[in-house]
Order: structure tokens, then sequence, then C-alpha cells
């Protein structure tokens, strides 16, 4: 018995075709004798979708399949094989739907913030009550201790870097246990990780449960120093900023992390002190750019460095730097050390 092969298909290249109800096809432009007219991807469902072979690293492709799922949750990315054609856009398709779904949620955490009135304050937000510590106080403290005053201002930055090094503590510990390794591998290679026994499904769940306490923590501390809380402030911005923080910094390290959120936090602070030294940023509502968006400017700036440069981030280039100067002055010194052994043979 034979099968028939239609060589009568036409690929409509950049567009999804429907071929029965719930299934669409995505053709590659990479026709050769081994992918035919190109390529397929699928699309499967209506609501939420499922992806069958993404397909190569292609930009082209890649934006064909945004327009095609057009917002929807994917729940699934199904591989059939690994041939270069079929499989490497899987991951870059699974960094954006979650990327789309951690939008998703801040649109909707942000409408429930407006919409729970008796909760949050609603649109006009509600204050904040006042840290305290003793004599200490987050608000109208004015306090000698040992010589030094302390301001309600100074309490709060304090309070703030004790919250950061019992983090940055709680975090290296953790990293440094069995919990810590599950953590690593499922971030790098997740399917490899399951392969090997690391229930992939607690892990995340616990990952959420750091990162959901350690969000809170930071969050406090805002409404304390701000003490009012309005919904804007918790909005798409604020995750953009996050995201900056961790992208400058580097995503693999405590250190990068850290740094990333000094940068982003000081800069406009920075940039409002001093930025009328600096050609093209002036005063709020003055000449040039004001310092907020000078600001994003460079925000933006630092994440095209680091993604052309160094993709982990400035703690990675900067020991990429540290590394490159020392192989250079000392390059002499290893070459001497290397010879002694075979000139004292001599």
């Amino acid at each position: 018995m034979s099968l028939d092969f239609d060589t009568r298909f036409e690929p409509a290249y950049g567009e999804a075709v429907a071929i029965a109800k719930g299934v669409a096809r995505l053709t590659v432009n990479n026709p050769s004798p081994f992918t035919f007219h190109g390529t397929n991807s699928y699309i499967l469902g209506t609501d939420t979708l499922a992806v069958i072979d993404p397909g190569p690293d292609d930009d082209a492709h890649l934006e064909a399949l945004i327009r095609a799922i057009a917002g929807r949750p994917v729940s699934h990315i199904f591989v059939s094989h690994t041939h270069r054609d079929h499989s490497p856009l899987a991951a870059r398709l699974k960094g954006l739907s979650l990327g789309l779904a951690t939008m998703a949620l801040t649109f909707t955490g942000v409408w429930l913030l407006y919409s729970l009135d008796d909760l949050t304050g609603g649109y006009n937000g509600r204050n904040v009550p006042a840290l305290e510590f003793g004599p200490l106080s987050s608000v109208g403290s004015n306090i000698a201790i040992g010589g030094m005053q302390i301001t309600s201002q100074r309490f709060v930055w304090y309070a703030g870097l004790i919250a950061l090094l019992l983090v940055v503590l709680f975090t290296h510990n953790i990293l440094g246990r069995r919990i810590g390794r599950a953590l690593t591998a499922v971030r790098d290679a997740d399917v490899h990780a399951g392969a090997l026994g690391v229930n992939i499904g607690e892990v995340r769940a616990i990952t959420f449960v750091i990162s959901s306490a350690f969000a809170g923590l930071a969050g406090v501390l805002i409404a304390i120093n701000i003490q009012r809380v309005v919904p804007d402030y918790w909005g798409l911005h604020l995750s953009l900023s996050y995201l900056a923080m961790i992208v400058i910094g580097g995503m693999r390290s405590i250190g990068g992390a850290t740094l990333g959120a000094l940068i982003v936090t000081a800069l406009p602070s920075v940039l409002q002190r001093y930025g009328q030294s600096i050609p093209g940023v002036g005063s709020e509502g003055g000449d040039g750019l004001s310092p907020a968006v000078a600001a994003q400017v460079l925000y933006g700036a630092f994440l095209v460095l680091v993604l052309l440069v160094q993709p982990q981030g400035l703690v990675r280039l900067g020991k990429d730097g540290y590394q490159w100067v020392k192989d250079r002055l000392f390059k002499n010194d290893s070459k001497q050390v290397a010879s002694t052994p075979a000139e004292t043979s001599r």
C-alpha cells in the first residue's frame, strides 16, 4: 500500500491558515529538499492554545506566531523532534508566554486594587500606619542615639538595609542547599531537571512562595516610606522597573539583582541632584530632558548594552573585564613561572 503525497500544497508564509476547526498552520519560509515548502507549525485550540513544533529561530516566524496567538494563553508547547527547523523557537515562545501571563496578572492586580474599596481605599488609596521600634518611628521621629541623630527617614533607611541583608543571607543559604540546586536546575533546563527526578511543579511552587514573600516585604517598606498607598503605584511601570533591575544587574546572581536594583532606584535621584551639569538634562519643566525621562533613556541604554555585550548582566560583564585585565597584566608573570621548573632542571 502506498501513501499519496499531496504536492499541491501552497504555503502562505507569515499567515495562519485554518486547516480544521481549532487547528491553524503556519509555514516557515525555509523551503528545501528536506522541508518541502517549509517547516509547518500548528496552533491548536480557540481560547487556550497549544503549539506544535514552534519552528526554527526565525524572527519573522516568531512574529507570525505572535499575531496568530493574539494574546491568548499558551498552555503547552510540543516538539515532535529536535531538528533545527522544528525546536529552537520553543524557548523564545515559552518566555513570551510567561511574559504575557505576567503582564495579565499585573493588570488584574491593579483592577482588584481599584475595585476592593473597603480593603485598599480604591482610587484614593489609604494611609499606612507608622513603623515603630521602641522610641523610633517612621513618622515624626528625631532621636539622638550615641551622638547620631536618628530621624524618621534615617530610621526607614536602616530598616530597609536590615531587610536587604536578611534577604541576601536567606537567599544565599537557600542556594547552597538541595532546594537551591533544584531551583538552579529548573531555571536552566527544566526538562533535564525533570528527567533527573526533580519535582518541577513543587520547585516552581516554592519559587513563587519565596518570591511572593520578598515582594510583600518590599511592598511593606515602600508603603512605610511613602506613608500612603494608591493603586496607580503598583502598575505596569513598577513591573518593568523590576524587570530592568534583574536584566541590567544580572539574573544569575544575588549581587547582580542587588546592583540592578541600586542602579534603577538611585539613578533618578542622582540625575535630580546632578542633572544640571549633564548636557541635555534639565530640571522638571525646564529645557532638556527631565531627570525622570533621562533615567528611562539610560535604562534603555543599559538594557541594550547588556543584551548585546553580556546577556548575564553588568556583574558578569565586570567579572569578564576583570579577568581580561588580569590576563593582560599577569601574562608575562605566568610565562616566567611556567619556565622556572625547566630552567631549574638544567
